[in-house]
């Protein structure tokens, strides 16, 4: 489970979450178009943290 920078989606339609894992699922299916870098002020996904 490799950790990465923080990501977070702009997409209306994604959950307003970041994410830290690379193999996160939510994370994986973010569109790269709607991909930017840091929390975007969100807090952090849930699937990351039990990654932890």
């Amino acid at each position: 489970m490799p950790k990465v920078g923080n990501y977070y989606s702009i997409a209306s339609t994604d959950p307003d979450v970041y994410h830290n894992y690379s193999d996160c699922p939510s994370g994986q299916n973010i569109h790269p178009q709607n991909k930017r870098s840091g929390t975007g002020g969100f807090p952090r996904c849930g699937q990351c943290r039990r990654m932890d």
